[in-house]
């Protein structure tokens, strides 16, 4: 039997601007112009270097919260996942409710294949925006934190809870071709052809064309 593959999207989360939860605080001019100098360098590509500032930016002002934000694009792209590991934990001791910081550190321990504590965090920022009780119509991660978690779950053949997961998520925002995709997979290694069939089918509606190939091998 043909393997079928999980759809991954790449997702960076929209942050609450550069101010976010310490936006009462006054920076001192040095640390303003790290920061500054940091976002130049992620412009130009000079990815090290906007780590090298934003550390240095850190170390002066610890609890300004943009700092830690900044950190994540240019350590992906240097593959600088202990630093940027390192850094969001210390955040968190000071913004514990953050539902952002556990959001990316779930995807530091994602992409080292760490999936237990992956989920752990995405559960922690599926909690912290709950508590949030924002209204109907406003805007929400939350359908995003469940997607992820749920991929959590199928890579590690946790098929059911996966599933629970998409549900939640298409529940919330019933837009993301993949999570269709996705779900579709996990219902076809339980046991479910006809909903997998379905999924697909959506998914392909919503422009996921990797599904074709199992549209046409197992969907009659």
């Amino acid at each position: 039997m043909k393997k079928i593959g999980l759809v991954l999207v790449v997702f960076m989360a929209a942050t609450r601007g550069v101010a976010g939860q310490d936006e009462g605080m006054i920076l001192d001019g040095q640390s303003v112009d790290l920061y500054n100098k940091a976002l130049s360098c992620s412009g130009e590509g000079d990815y090290r270097g906007a780590v090298n500032n934003l550390l240095k930016a850190i170390e002066r002002t610890p609890d300004a919260r943009q700092f830690y934000i900044a950190l994540v694009e240019p350590c992906f792209n240097t593959n600088q996942l202990a630093v940027l590991k390192e850094q969001l934990r210390k955040a968190k001791t000071l913004f514990p409710k953050d539902d952002e910081l556990c959001y990316y550190l779930a995807t530091v321990y994602q992409r080292e294949n760490n999936q237990a504590m992956a989920i752990r965090e995405f559960s922690l920022a599926i909690d912290n925006e709950r508590k949030k009780g924002k209204k109907p119509g406003t805007f929400s991660m939350l359908s995003t934190y469940y997607m992820y978690r749920g991929n959590c779950h199928m890579k590690i053949n946790q098929f059911d809870k996966a599933i629970e997961d998409y549900d939640r998520s298409l529940a919330l925002d019933e837009s993301t071709g993949s999570i269709y995709a996705n779900r579709g997979f996990a219902h076809f290694k339980t046991g479910k052809p006809f909903l997998a069939c379905k999924d697909w089918q959506k998914a392909k509606s919503l422009g996921i064309s990797s599904v074709n190939q199992y549209i046409t091998r197992y969907c009659k």
